[in-house]
């Protein structure tokens, strides 16, 4: 069983406005954070790489697109 990953603090700065939104350029997280972009590219690949991040998806609105719920 793999073992769970405790995250650092900017880590987890980084996760949680990944989370409010996905498409978030790493400039923009950087100057949310007060970091330099490499940084920010450099968490995003290893939280990617150690399988913390899985993936990127989108969000749909079904009543925008026509179905009833």
């Amino acid at each position: 069983m793999k073992r769970r990953k405790s995250l650092d603090e900017l880590d987890t700065k980084i996760v949680k406005i990944l989370l409010e939104n996905g498409r978030l350029s790493s400039r923009k997280i950087a100057e949310r954070l007060g970091i330099s972009v490499g940084t920010v590219i450099n968490r995003i690949q290893k939280l990617e790489s150690e399988g913390i991040i899985t993936g990127y998806t989108a969000l749909l609105d079904h009543e925008r697109l026509g179905y009833d719920l």
